[in-house]
């Protein structure tokens, strides 16, 4: 009796590890407590599809924001609304006040752009906007990002001024579709290396990003960063990094990690300086230890067209030697061209956006093989390059966006939300958004199979993302079980 136990043992093991690897490398896995569920529920999750009812969007937003996520394509410097910059730039309102007292002009060019904003002159307004370079240099002798912040603060009582002054161009989802990369980006110029410049502001938007986390049931978050970018207001590299680590640790609804980005465009020695940041603070004496348990890869990001991959090959020698992850933005605006050079000449583990890769079959069988996963961020694709969708009529004639053909040739597909602030978006909404750029939506089954790839790919050591996983699978379940869907 006991050897006929444990050869029945041995062999219900046997069958649960080839149920598992053919889940594994079948097309569409998803989490493997799905697979324990009753047929019926299963069938529910299959069929029922998102982003095909404009009337069903709130209730689909409802049970995607219950969903745990992984965000693995954030950056930074595109976190924040346009009400949310207005907070930030509240934490520096004490400084500012200070810096008044001793500059007069400084006082009175805030009260000109009051005044401006009092009467609602988005002529003169737009200006300044437009001119990023003179705003931040508005008044002599002033410190970055002072005059950007008394700009900002001007706008206290008319936050929707602001608003209407940035998306001036793209006052609805219509218009903002299409626009170029170079248009998008300066979107986003009073925030991140503009406002960010201050230690007060920086450690605000931390703070601002830890409730959106929360609110967004985002468990896991890879945040993005070019920490030189932010030195022009007296903070070293070094002391943006510090303060991100302090800030971002004590959370314990989310795990957040840290990427470092270079940038195509701008100098070399902006590439090297970036570099040169990763690996002093590796091997810093003191913040060392804390850093390389947040710190997970290396980004290449930037007008694709501004730098060929091939001429960063060398520069990215000192990050391979470390054996770091790396992801590079590629195939956004270009040819698969440049996802083919983002693999070979770089060695990407993930690409971010792949927009074309669709167009080289040769190139989509090596990334399948490698596992290479790709990073889509729906909204801002929508919005830089113009996909069709499902809930505006005027996009009929635009290209289909990619995501189902990869998903159907089983590619590891994550949703991410890119700049969450510029796009007006969450990453619930990503979901969502992603569900309508394809043609009959997607189904839960697909949608619960983006959010485990997102996990899965996510560059978290493997002890930290077995676990974040595990509870994300969990907490999935329980939702399940209760047929809260």
């Amino acid at each position: 009796m006991a050897a006929e136990i444990t050869r029945r043992n041995l062999s219900a093991g046997a069958l649960l590890c080839n149920f598992i690897s053919h889940i594994n490398h079948s097309e569409g896995s998803n989490f493997y407590s799905l697979y324990g569920l009753p047929p019926q529920r299963l069938n529910a999750l299959r069929q029922h599809r998102l982003g095909q009812f404009p009337e069903q969007q709130q209730t689909d937003l409802e049970w995607l924001q219950r969903i745990p996520k992984a965000e693995l394509h954030c950056h930074l410097g595109g976190i924040l609304t346009p009400r949310e910059i207005i907070a930030v730039a509240e934490h520096s309102q004490t400084e500012l006040a200070d810096l008044c007292r001793q500059n007069p002009d400084l006082a009175a060019w805030q009260e000109q752009i009051r005044a401006s904003v009092s009467a609602r002159d988005t002529q003169s307004l737009r200006f300044w906007f437009k001119h990023k370079d003179e705003l931040r240099r508005a008044v002599k002798d002033v410190p970055e990002p002072f005059c950007l912040i008394a700009f900002v603060l001007a706008f206290q009582k008319n936050p929707d001024l602001l608003e209407r002054l940035i998306y001036h161009d793209y006052p609805d989802e219509v218009s903002f579709q299409g626009i170029g990369i170079e248009n998008y980006e300066r979107l986003g110029d009073l925030q991140g290396s503009g406002l960010l410049q201050n230690e007060n502001c920086l450690r605000a938007a931390c703070q601002i990003l830890i409730r959106y986390c929360l609110h967004e049931n985002i468990t896991y978050l890879e945040l993005r960063c070019s920490p030189v970018n932010y030195t022009r207001g007296g903070l070293s590299g070094e002391k943006v990094t510090e303060i991100l680590l302090q800030e971002l640790q004590p959370c314990r609804s989310t795990h957040f990690s840290l990427l470092f980005i270079a940038s195509r465009h701008g100098r070399m020695s902006d590439v090297y300086r970036q570099i040169e940041l990763t690996a002093a603070m590796l091997d810093h004496p003191t913040l060392g230890e804390d850093f390389r348990h947040r710190f997970v890869g290396f980004d290449l990001a930037g007008a694709e067209h501004s730098r060929s991959t091939r001429e960063l090959r060398e520069a990215f020698s000192s990050l391979h030697k470390r054996c770091l992850n790396i992801t590079i933005h590629a195939g956004e605006t270009a040819p698969a061209d440049s996802v083919w050079e983002a693999v070979y000449f770089l060695n990407a583990d993930r690409i971010g956006h792949g927009l074309t890769l669709e167009d080289n079959p040769n190139l989509i069988n090596l990334i399948l093989n490698r596992r290479i996963a790709i990073e889509m961020c729906p909204s801002s694709n929508f919005q830089i390059c113009s996909f069709w969708d499902a809930f505006i009529t005027q996009s009929a004639s635009n290209k289909t966006y990619p995501l189902q053909k990869y998903l159907q040739q089983g590619l590891r597909v994550s949703i991410c939300t890119d700049n969450p602030g510029i796009s007006s978006t969450t990453l619930s909404r990503e979901y969502l958004k992603a569900a309508r750029l394809c043609p009959g939506g997607l189904s839960q089954w697909d949608t619960l199979r983006l959010c485990r790839n997102a996990f899965q790919a996510s560059f978290a050591p493997f002890a930290i993302r077995r676990e974040i996983l595990r509870k994300a699978e969990k907490h999935i379940s329980e939702i399940l079980e209760k047929n809260d869907y």
